[in-house]
């Protein structure tokens, strides 16, 4: 799962990049869209790791990545900055 996961957020982090650069208008559903991926993955991997190995690290990544999602998926969505630059 987690070299699944690592794939699949690895490809998400390539086409993000490029929308961005390009200023596209697909960038912020797509930044989204890997925001939200990122917190499910590291949920899941840390559930699933949790009965092998707990260890403070886990639960730090754990909440850096749904933090990072509570603040960057509401500005994405209600940006006016956003709406005004990712255009074509």
């Amino acid at each position: 799962f987690e070299v699944a996961g690592n794939t699949v957020l690895f490809v998400m982090s390539i086409l993000t990049l490029v929308l961005f650069f390009q200023k596209r208008r697909q960038f912020p559903a797509v930044m989204i869209t890997m925001l939200a991926t990122v917190a499910i993955v590291v949920i899941l991997d840390s559930w699933g790791g949790y009965e092998i190995n707990a260890s403070d690290k886990d639960f730090k990544v754990l909440w850096q990545s749904i933090g990072a999602a509570l603040v960057w998926i509401p500005y994405f969505l209600s940006s006016r900055r956003v709406k005004n630059t990712f255009v074509h």
